[in-house]
């Protein structure tokens, strides 16, 4: 465990291993959502002032890239499992990346969850464009 033992230490230990700020993190949760979590219940969390309601574990492990449990295996003692990161660039970033117009430099300074979201709605707007062009 590594000297970390309650939830709000996992995510701490987590989001600092991502790259991601407090403010970034709960921004993150809205992800799927209409209203993201406030960044003062992300920092209570953390501080294990407040434990998280139920229905916002998905949101944590989600942000955090935990397998789905983890939240609640990490309030019962055990260390949460974060999801296997494929390191292998995605076939079109590059394309993406110059369609953009995104600088290289810049682009491996984003943090990981920043750039699965980019990449993940490039790709949904690219679907979009194939199935309008396919047809009109």
């Amino acid at each position: 465990m590594n000297g970390v033992t309650t939830l709000g230490q996992y995510m701490i230990k987590r989001r600092e291993e991502l790259g991601l700020s407090q403010s970034g993190a709960a921004r993150a949760t809205k992800i799927g959502y209409d209203v993201a979590i406030a960044r003062s219940t992300w920092v209570n969390w953390e501080k294990d002032v407040k434990v998280p309601e139920r229905f916002n574990y998905v949101r944590i492990e989600k942000v955090l890239r935990w397998k789905p449990g983890s939240v609640e295996g990490a309030l019962d003692g055990r260390d949460p499992v974060p999801l296997p990161q494929d390191h292998s660039p995605p076939d079109d970033v590059e394309a993406m990346l110059d369609e953009l117009g995104i600088d290289r430099r810049k682009w491996r300074r984003v943090d990981e969850l920043t750039r699965q979201n980019l990449i993940n709605a490039y790709r949904l707007a690219k679907a979009r464009r194939e199935k309008d062009a396919a047809g009109a």
